[in-house]
């Protein structure tokens, strides 16, 4: 359990960082200003932590410094009002204080949104009604298919299941578009 919540801490701290970052980007791609001078230096600050290609075991005094003036300004809260970011930043951003402690321990919230941001292809085996069913998971972008698509060899069923919490969610790169339509909607349910 010790590892297992280590790996959840890791996930939360990272990914407010990276979800901080994704608001950075949106407030340059839609032409906000930051309304706080010190943004840009705490925006530069996250930036060199890297978290693309290494995970936050800890996050620390001025990682929480900045994380929580970057949330506290203005442009960033009018990009999460528009919903131009899909990302659960905001519930982890809610629970920093307590995520910050030293004696974090992720509640079962904290793991529920934590999965949502885990990727690889998960495995479930069962026996029902005397049939061997093999269930996968697959949490990885369309560009990395080739490390899932051996999961579908043997397949009788296919099943979608598709969270639609971010439907309506916008384009970053052109916020009068909504990314569903780049999601080839129309393609899919024969709609415009």
């Amino acid at each position: 359990a010790d590892e297992e919540f280590a790996a959840i801490r890791s996930i939360a701290y990272t990914n407010v960082v990276k979800g901080m970052l994704l608001y950075c980007d949106a407030v340059h791609k839609n032409g906000e200003s930051y309304s706080d001078s010190t943004s840009e230096r705490f925006e530069s600050f996250l930036s060199n932590l890297q978290v693309e290609t290494c995970s936050l075991d800890q996050i620390s005094c001025d990682t929480y410094k900045a994380l929580m003036a970057l949330w506290q300004d203005a442009a960033i809260q009018r990009i999460h009002e528009k919903k131009i970011v899909s990302f659960p930043t905001e519930y982890f951003m809610s629970s920093l204080d307590r995520i910050f402690s030293d004696d974090f321990v992720p509640t079962m919230q904290d793991i529920i949104h934590a999965q949502g941001l885990m990727t690889g292809v998960m495995e479930v085996q069962f026996k029902m009604k005397n049939v061997d069913w093999r269930i996968f998971e697959v949490r990885i972008q369309r560009s990395q298919i080739k490390k899932w698509i051996y999961s579908f060899d043997v397949v009788e069923a296919v099943t979608y299941v598709v969270d639609l919490t971010d439907f309506d969610q916008k384009n970053p790169d052109d916020s009068a578009k909504r990314l569903i339509r780049r999601a080839h909607h129309a393609e899919i349910c024969g709609e415009e």
